[in-house]
């Protein structure tokens, strides 16, 4: 990850995460809620260069109250994932940008962007969590095998 982005993600958490009780590890920003913690992964382009710079965002949700059963392996430790465009139609798949460019419209799209999933999973929690089990069932019953 690059100075500018690693700076921008600093400001936003200082600026708008923080101070609604997220913390930031790395390029993640996390929120414990009283049954589940939200997680916000900013994965870097694995195709950045002179050319053009992105990223992405990857969201996350762990539920205090189920076993960590077959986590998401692009997302260590959470029990349901996607990209944020799935959570938040209007966010953006692919998020570009530069390193001469004035990064505060960026910072501002992408913590609305942050604040409406994470509204979302409040909203839909319920939704959610039954992703999961579903997920982890299917998971049991591939491993299981066809039944005679």
């Amino acid at each position: 990850m690059d100075k500018s982005l690693s700076s921008t993600l600093s400001k936003l958490h200082r600026a708008v995460l923080k101070p609604l009780g997220f913390r930031k590890k790395s390029a993640t920003f996390s929120r414990e809620r009283a049954d589940y913690t939200e997680l916000f992964n900013i994965q870097a382009s694995r195709w950045n260069g002179p050319w053009g710079r992105s990223f992405y965002v990857n969201c996350g949700l762990t539920f205090r109250d189920l076993p960590m059963e077959f986590p998401w392996t692009y997302f260590p430790n959470t029990q349901w994932a996607d990209r944020i465009e799935t959570v938040v139609p209007t966010a953006p798949k692919q998020w570009d940008y530069s390193e001469n460019q004035n990064m505060t419209q960026l910072t501002e799209r992408l913590g609305a962007c942050i604040l409406e999933a994470s509204e979302e999973f409040a909203a839909n929690l319920s939704q959610y969590r039954q992703e999961y089990l579903e997920r982890v069932e299917r998971i049991l019953q591939y491993r299981q095998g066809p039944k005679a």
